[in-house]
């Protein structure tokens, strides 16, 4: 009898555990929450059940709400290294290096827990990128190179 009561039990918590999505609870929108009406009768605002948007097909939510995604810099706006000058940074080089071989002043990215992210447009291969990262006192972290 135990054994039956802890499965039963086990497989509730279970249960409300796994239909519950953090983050993506629906706030009710302000026509379905229900109004005590004054007159006596309900009103349409009043109703509890949520309203119908003609445009959006059955079965869909309207009040989901959209992952935030940061956006990526247009490729136009970044500067470009050479495939040369990408081989030439290791991890003996310097944030002063960098500076050196693009010219220019150059933003990060990103900056977080003490790193500085440069993104780069590789000029002689089609769609290929570089992500370099510094430590904040210029020392070299890591590079990645990918396509997009």
């Amino acid at each position: 009898m135990k054994k039956i009561l802890i499965v039963t039990i086990a497989a509730m918590i279970m249960a409300t555990g796994c239909s519950k999505d953090k983050g993506t609870e629906v706030s009710p929108s302000p026509s379905a929450v229900a109004t005590p009406a004054v007159t006596g009768s309900p009103s349409p605002a009043a109703s509890p059940s949520p309203s119908v948007n003609p445009a959006v097909s059955p079965g869909t939510e309207t009040n989901t709400p959209k992952p935030s995604v940061a956006p990526t810099p247009a490729p136009e706006s970044l500067s470009s290294l050479t495939k040369k000058q990408d081989e030439q940074l290791d991890y003996k080089s310097k944030l002063d290096d960098l500076i050196k071989m693009v010219g220019k002043d150059i933003k990060p990215i990103s900056e977080e827990s003490g790193k500085k992210t440069y993104e780069f447009k590789l000029s002689d291969e089609a769609n290929t990128f570089v992500i370099i990262t510094y430590f904040s006192d210029g020392t070299f972290y890591e590079k990645k190179v990918y396509k997009r």
